[in-house]
Order: C-alpha cells, then structure tokens, then sequence
C-alpha cells in the first residue's frame, strides 16, 4: 500500500478566530498527498471572509450548511470526500507537521481498525486561572491514556473525534456519526465499532494541538451536555452498558452531595469568570473547589440557573 489519499474534514461553527491557527498549521505537511474540506455549520458570519486571506499552500473547499449539529456537519464532510483516509479535526485543533504521516503509517500496518490521535492543550497560550485547571486535568488524562493497552480494551473504549482518522469504506459501512445525537456522538461512534470488531488504537505520535478558552460557565454548561448525551446512550441504547460501565454515572454519597449543595452556587461561577476572588488560595486548593464545583452545577445539581452573562 502506498501513501493513502487524505481528505481532512474540518468542522466549525462561528470558528473565525480560531480556524487560521488549524489552517495555518495544515500548511507543515510535506509530500504527502490530501485535500481540505471544510464544513460551516451554520456560523453567524461565512467563514471564507477569514479564510480566503490566508497564505495556505494547497486547495480548500468550503461546504456552508445551517446549524445541524456535529454529527450531520462530520457526515457531510465525509460525503464530500474524495479520498480513502479520513481525518476529522475541530476547529480549535493545530496539528504536528508529521501527524498525518503516523495515521498512514498506521493505517499500513492495521488496515481494519480506527486511528485517535493524541490531543494536548496548548497551556502557554490559557491566560485565565480556569483554562489552566483545564489544561491540569487534561495532562491527567493524557497521563491516563499513556498507560492504556492497544488497541483499547472495552473497559477502555473512547473516541475523541477532534483528531481521529478513519478508512472512508469503513466509516460508511458503520453508517457514519449518529445523526440524531447533538452530544456524545463520537463515544457512540466508538461503541459501534466495538460491536463489528472493529479495534480502536491510540496514537501518541499523531499529535493534535487543543486551544479551547473555556470559561467556567461555559464548562458547566458542557458538562451538562455531556450528561445528557450520555443519558441518551443508556436510554436508546442499554446495551452499551454491557460493554462498560463508562455511561453510567457514579452515585455522589449523601456527605459529599451535602458538601456539594454548598459549593456549588452560581455565584462562584459568576465570581471565577468575573473577578475571581480565589486566586488568594493556593493552587492545589483552588483547583479542588473549580473541580468540585463543576462537578456539582454540571452533573448533581444540574438544575440550578446559572447567572446570566
């Protein structure tokens, strides 16, 4: 097999300010053969304004779509493609020049299999206290998953569609994303392709870099979405949790949901975004309460209305 033909599937929405660093970076690889396809889902202002000004060195196509969801924007990119590699980047990706050349490399050597690329934050670039908790709890994760057998065990199983490749014929043959999920669509992608057989590796060398500027109401508010998706993988499909345990949520005991009605108060949500008053504690405590109160207006006390912006 030689070099695969690959088309990079980007999905965005209003990512103005954030695709020239993803693009910008595609321009590092060397002499290997792909195309660019971006898909707009639905963004305030076109894309192409931004786009069009950029020095990149190979050929872009731009697919416009109204808001449709994750799901339906990957879909279409990959019915747009034209070539037998996909990779599907998010929008606030930036990728290591020799990324693409290790999913090749890899897709030489396990034809029949998926490729999740490794996905660092990018912390120099984080300016408030809540991205750099952000970035603290993805080196843990990362830390976790350096550790993991290949490919991943069911226990183990996880998707992270922002740096992923896929052969096209396989993607099809699985039936793409979920179209109806607007959450989690990418765990359930990694479910299904459990149930056909079909192995999931981990690549440490297929880099990815994330730069998501989170705010901590905006972190909430996904951890909320994440909940629900899961709830909606164990509601249409309980027999993923005959594979694993990942979709069901662990019950809080009734001391710490007592400490967690306590922390978790809109107003300290307001405060860190704000002006946060926490910065006077040391590091290890103030992560601790960012985790706990996330923990308890994103998942236990999900209910509570968040102050307005």
């Amino acid at each position: 097999m030689g070099n695969l033909k690959t088309s990079i599937i980007i999905i965005t929405f209003n990512g103005n300010e954030r695709l020239p660093r993803l693009l910008l970076s595609i321009n590092e690889i060397k002499d290997l053969c792909f195309e660019v396809i971006i898909v707009d889902d639905g963004s305030l202002v076109n894309p192409n304004e931004i786009i069009v000004n950029l020095p990149l060195n190979y050929s872009w196509r731009l697919i416009n779509q109204k808001n449709s969801g994750r799901a339906i924007a990957k879909n279409v990119g990959a019915a747009h493609a034209q070539y037998e590699l996909l990779w599907f980047l998010d929008d606030d990706m930036k990728i290591g020049g020799d990324s693409l050349f290790h999913f090749i490399d890899h897709y030489k050597r396990l034809t029949k299999s998926v490729c999740v690329g490794t996905t660092f934050e990018e912390g120099s670039e984080f300016d408030t206290d809540i991205q750099k908790f952000r970035c603290y709890l993805s080196e843990i994760w990362q830390q976790a998953l350096e550790k993991l057998e290949n490919p991943l065990s069911a226990q183990d199983l996880f998707l992270a569609s922002a740096n992923f490749a896929i052969k096209k014929d396989m993607f099809v043959e699985i039936g793409g994303f979920n179209s109806t999920l607007k959450d989690a669509e990418d765990l359930d992608l990694a479910y299904r392709l459990h149930l056909a057989n079909i192995p999931i590796y981990y690549n440490l060398k297929a880099v990815g870099y994330h730069k998501d500027k989170i705010t901590c109401r905006s972190y909430v508010i996904r951890n909320r979405q994440y909940i629900h998706g899961y709830k909606v993988l164990r509601e249409s499909h309980p027999n993923y949790l005959n594979i694993n345990k990942r979709l069901e949520l662990v019950e809080v005991s009734p001391t710490r949901k007592f400490v967690l009605s306590i922390i978790s108060q809109p107003v300290f949500v307001y405060l860190i975004d704000h002006f946060n008053v926490f910065l006077v504690l040391p590091k290890s405590i103030r992560f601790r309460f960012y985790e706990m109160l996330i923990l308890g207006l994103g998942r236990v006390f999900k209910d509570r209305d968040l102050i307005k912006e």
